[in-house]
């Protein structure tokens, strides 16, 4: 999940799409629908060198106009190795709500359900791609064309992923009628399936919303609420670590105006092109705060390549880095010193350096020059890179159009609370922004309006079957459902968790707090399993005994 905003954002924010519009996609003339019958996706095999096989769905562009004819064909992926019903018992299907990116990204990550559960529970597992992304390209090429970005919301998505479950089942009604389908999401793709069982339940029976800041909006969630988490999980690995922080972002600041530290401070940070200008000083700054609000999301107790390529407990490696490299004690480096590029500055700025190497530098052979002049985003949760793979750069720009048209999540600082610069969030150059760069309106209440949250309870108490799960280390949780709204929407926090953990392949240096949680989800499956089929069985009865009105009976008794 990444939010953006203005500053320091345009110059790259073009030149890099116009770049990784050389990607090229199979034509839509190249690929037909696949059948959606089980004994047919059976027969399909494996996509090389994956454990899924894939699929193409025909879909209208245009849902909610009825004078288009407009379509483009969805990618999903499938495992059906599990599947497994009978008479005794029926597999459930787990479906995950692709998110902002390729889907491979997500089955990586998501070993909980796609290995774990669907062996134990025998369910066949099946990943649906968002449109404008991964191989999911409306327009091919011409897809990240600002106008035929119209079609790029959650509203059409979600009817997307009605209509493929509705016509997956009644293409398989022996099947697939008793067979509980069970969805999964993390992250941007948790707020997906839970908007999904709130506006389409009668195509999914149940959800689990991993990380689903799906309250993270203006005038529901502090806007510096994220900066603030990210400070707490430094600060609870050791006290004195977001005091040096902070101070080192105070240095920065400082030398923003003096051009003539700008060459020590390249040196220091190892840059890869010299600072020379106060923009791109902003930029070195930047730089250090993505990192550290990445290290916080990524906060797993073991190696992961999720985020980044990080060590197991990154934040506790990364302040611990910092301390290391310290070269006297910490009580030297609190007053303030005229010199902001004095001896003892100039080692902490080292340290932070050697702190933020846990994100951009692990089991790196040789150390990389520092990439400081990219253009960042002012709030920092995701940049631009014409260095960066063409599909992630594509990804970027799709989930920009989202983040101004409606998904408008604020990601403000204001070095009180948390250990970094004062950025306050801006409503009004936001949208300036959005407007000028994306030619849409920033609609900062549109999610509020469509699904509810400013009155969390009220809003919330009329849906079910739907589990919202979040790390208390991950700094989106400020905005997800942290505690049961009802009977069957469950709201848990889960200690010593990062950004949707339970979600990922169970792993031996879990917290046990992970693992109780997964057992709790695992019972609530099973819950929703028995209830479909025998809800299923029950309608069935039901219809047996219903008397044939052309053998006499009068339409009233019918």
């Amino acid at each position: 999940l990444r939010s953006i905003s203005i500053p320091n954002m345009s110059k790259n924010f073009a030149f890099c799409c116009i770049l990784s519009l050389a990607i090229s996609v199979a034509a839509d003339t190249d690929r037909q629908s696949s059948s959606l019958k089980l004994s047919d996706l059976k027969e399909v095999p494996y996509t090389p060198g994956q454990p899924f096989k894939t699929g193409w769905y025909k879909q209208e562009l245009d849902h909610f106009n009825f004078n288009s004819d407009q379509t483009f064909f969805m990618r999903f992926i499938y495992d059906d190795q599990y599947w497994k019903a009978d008479d005794e018992s029926v597999g459930p299907v787990f479906i995950y709500t692709g998110n902002e990116g390729p889907l491979e990204g997500y089955w990586d990550n998501t070993g909980f359900f796609t290995q774990t559960l669907a062996k134990e529970l025998n369910a066949l597992v099946v990943m649906i791609e968002h449109r404008y992304y991964g191989q999911t390209l409306p327009f091919g090429d011409d897809s990240y064309k600002v106008e035929n970005m119209v079609w790029n919301n959650a509203e059409q998505v979600l009817v997307d992923y009605a209509i493929f479950l509705q016509n997956l089942r009644s293409a398989n009604p022996d099947q697939l009628m008793k067979s509980a389908f069970i969805g999964f999401g993390g992250s941007y793709g948790g707020m997906l399936v839970s908007w999904l069982r709130m506006k389409y339940p009668h195509a999914i029976d149940g959800v689990l919303a991993s990380s689903a800041a799906i309250r993270f909006y203006i005038g529901e969630t502090d806007t510096n609420a994220f900066n603030k988490v990210v400070t707490d999980d430094y600060r609870a690995v050791d006290e004195r670590c977001p005091v040096l922080i902070r101070r080192g972002f105070a240095i920065l600041e400082e030398l923003r105006t003096r051009p003539d530290t700008w060459e020590d401070l390249g040196e220091i940070f190892n840059t890869c092109d010299k600072i020379q200008t106060e923009e791109q000083e902003l930029n070195l700054q930047s730089w250090l705060l993505n990192a550290y609000q990445y290290i916080a999301m990524g906060d797993y107790p073991y190696p992961a390549n999720f985020i980044a390529h990080m060590p197991g407990w990154p934040v506790r490696v990364s302040c611990q880095a910092l301390l290391d490299n310290m070269p006297t004690s910490f009580e030297q480096f609190m007053p303030m010193q005229d010199d902001p590029m004095n001896a003892k500055n100039r080692a902490l700025l080292k340290a932070m350096k050697a702190s933020v190497d846990p994100y951009y530098n692990y089991q790196a052979k040789e150390p990389r020059c520092s990439e400081t002049l990219l253009e960042y985003d002012f709030y920092n949760v995701y940049y631009y890179a014409p260095t960066m793979p063409k599909s992630a750069n594509l990804s970027l720009f799709a989930w920009n159009y989202t983040a101004c048209s409606e998904e408008i999540m604020p990601v403000g600082s204001n070095g009180v609370t948390d250990m970094f610069n004062a950025r306050i969030w801006d409503e009004d150059k936001y949208a300036e922004y959005c407007k000028n760069e994306m030619k849409v309106n920033a609609r900062q209440n549109y999610i509020r309006y469509q699904y509810g949250g400013t009155y969390n309870k009220l809003d919330f108490e009329s849906y079910s079957n739907i589990i919202f799960t979040n790390g208390n280390l991950d700094p989106w949780h400020p905005g997800g459902i942290l505690s049961d709204v009802n009977e069957n929407v469950y709201g848990i926090l889960i200690d010593q968790a990062a950004h949707h953990l339970d979600l990922r392949l169970p792993h031996e240096e879990d917290p046990e707090s992970v693992r109780q949680v997964r057992a709790r989800e695992t019972q609530i499956f099973r819950q929703w399993m028995v209830q479909r089929k025998a809800r299923v069985e029950a309608l069935q009865g039901e219809e047996k005994q219903k008397p044939n009105p052309k053998q006499g009976v009068s339409l009233a008794a019918w």
